[in-house]
């Protein structure tokens, strides 16, 4: 089999974190650099060329051959076909899933019968969703054969394919569906993987309009796409823009929904390679034709970038080597306390964690909201909901307002023993939750359902993004689609890792002595609060000293 390897472009899989028994976020290694830039991927497409079955080959061997083959999706996997029997050779379906292992399987053959053992590090479902798999957990795969024309054949396989994890990141590659917040009309990616390719702008625009993962599904997110519209051709590419024909259901789409749903296929095309613009249209009628106006749709919202900090007896943006206080919000931050605290997003109201449990303070006087023992760092979310929640009672989830507004979602990541971290996305869409299970440490994420007002309802099924190696120390988010932790080694050390909802991650050269941490509007604004009294800024591939004497770093909501 000859292979043509293309660089991964900042690509440090969550999948390359596991191999063998071990789980987690890697350690060791190569670091590849991180995405500075989503919009600049090309989705170059990476041909492999394995072989068909051998004259003589016995059962192990061409099971092996058509695991190999599942390498190749040209003309829909014709080559790992040729190892199939009979109806099997239409009837077998490789778009079922993804099982993604270290590579390392063994194998067992029985007269006509071979058994597969892998060690799966994620999967990913037939919608390109990718969810992590808990290790140690090998999953064996049966396959019956016969002979035809006196040659082993296989007559009985499991849908879907087996890739080794390396595999993976050449022929697959990470795309972000665009959906929207329903109060706001922002811009919600929805992040799955998908085969490498020419066609990969239809199979985008494809899943685009069947809707949202669980994750932001059930009204997490909404679509402007009326109900029913399908693509009634592929995706042509020419000129930089992307051609989208749709059933006669797009024709019930006022000016609004017409701007929505071309806002939404644009930013969802940003990585495919070329597409700069779309044009939307019904039998081949052009309804609009882009670029998008960026005020039709709502982006991810954008922080101050001064970190905010407590240093020198004051609170407020550190700047010029030092404190600029924040009138409103200096003297009742100070006087609290704080363990923790999350500033909202127009600086009106700070939600504080001291001693004594959970209070907003900005008002004339401090509102207490959560007075329980042993509550973890507290969130604050776009809509003024402060959720809070004791370590060891990890469903006990209060969600409240400083005017007494409470939402009634519960949690729904019911098999934790207790919970150490959470934070919410700054469009209120997720929420990702670090919490015990079993002998397993989780990082996951769940949408956050809302009624027309914005009070949070419900939650969505925890989706399981990594299995923690180390111990964690905090986590924030660092844009729309990614965050940061950091993590307490067993050797001592400390590190930060990124980590995106749709399954990679990037260890970052870390510091020592990692006391907490605070996304603003990009990697390079992430800022991390060492022993030293320090805070530090990612800059490339280097941290870089941008506030000294502080006691407490904040986050901003």
């Amino acid at each position: 089999m000859t292979r043509r390897w293309t660089k991964l472009l900042g690509l440090v899989l969550v999948l390359v974190a596991a191999t063998g028994c071990q789980a987690g976020i890697p350690r060791s290694g190569q670091v590849y650099p991180g995405e500075t830039d989503r919009s600049t991927i090309i989705d170059q497409s990476v041909v492999f060329s394995p072989d068909g079955p051998a004259k003589g080959a016995s059962p192990e061997e061409i099971v092996r051959g058509f695991v190999l083959a599942a390498s190749s999706a040209t003309n829909d996997y014709a080559v790992a076909r040729q190892f199939l029997a009979g109806n099997l050779v239409t009837a077998w379906d490789p778009h079922t899933s993804v099982v993604i292992d270290s590579g390392r399987r063994t194998w067992r053959e029985d007269g006509d019968k071979v058994f597969m053992t892998a060690s799966p590090v994620s999967t990913v479902d037939a919608r390109g969703a990718m969810r992590s798999v808990r290790a140690g957990n090998p999953v064996e795969q049966l396959f019956s054969l016969v002979k035809e024309g006196g040659e082993w054949r296989v007559n009985a396989a499991p849908d879907g394919i087996v890739l080794d994890e390396r595999t993976f990141a050449e022929v697959f590659t990470e795309h972000a569906l665009y959906f929207l917040e329903p109060q706001t009309d922002i811009l919600v990616p929805d992040e799955r993987w998908f085969l490498r390719g020419a066609a990969v702008a239809t199979r985008i625009v494809t899943e685009l309009l069947v809707g949202p993962s669980e994750l932001l599904s059930n009204k997490v997110t909404t679509t402007a796409f009326p109900s029913g519209t399908v693509l009634t051709a592929s995706v042509p590419l020419g000129s930089n823009a992307a051609r989208i024909d749709l059933s006669r259901e797009a024709l019930s789409a006022d000016e609004r929904q017409l701007r929505l749903m071309l806002s939404q296929v644009e930013a969802s095309l940003t990585r495919v390679a070329g597409v700069t613009r779309a044009e939307i249209s019904v039998n081949q009628t052009s309804l609009i034709s882009g670029p998008a106006d960026p005020s039709w749709a709502g982006r991810y919202p954008k922080i101050l970038t001064r970190p905010l900090v407590i240093a020198d007896g004051l609170f407020g943006e550190f700047g010029a080597n030092q404190v600029n206080p924040i009138p409103r919000l200096n003297a009742p931050v100070i006087g609290a306390a704080p363990v923790s605290v999350v500033v909202s997003p127009d600086r009106g109201l700070a939600l504080v964690k001291t001693a004594g449990g959970v209070e907003f303070v900005g008002n004339p006087e401090p509102i207490p909201i959560d007075t329980r023992a042993e509550l973890i760092d507290p969130v604050l979310d776009a809509k003024g909901f402060a959720w809070s929640v004791p370590r060891n009672a990890p469903l006990e989830l209060k969600i409240t307002t400083a005017f007494g507004l409470s939402g009634s979602a519960k949690a729904t990541w019911i098999d934790a023993s207790s919970i150490k971290l959470m934070s919410i996305s700054r469009d209120g869409t997720r929420l990702v939750v670090v919490y015990d299970r079993g002998g397993d440490t989780v990082l996951a994420a769940v949408g956050v359902v809302r009624d027309d007002n914005g009070i949070p309802t419900a939650l969505t099924e925890p989706l399981e993004i990594n299995v923690l190696a180390e111990a964690p120390i905090d986590l924030d988010w660092v844009d729309e689609s990614s965050v940061a932790l950091a993590e307490q080694a067993v050797s001592g050390g400390t590190y930060v890792t990124l980590v995106t909802i749709g399954g990679q991650s990037q260890t970052l050269t870390s510091p020592q002595g990692v006391l907490s941490l605070a996304g603003a509007n990009a990697s390079s604004q992430l800022r991390v609060l060492g022993v030293s009294g320090d805070v530090l800024e990612y800059r490339g591939a280097t941290w870089q000293s941008v506030a000294s004497r502080v006691s407490l770093l904040a986050k901003q909501g």
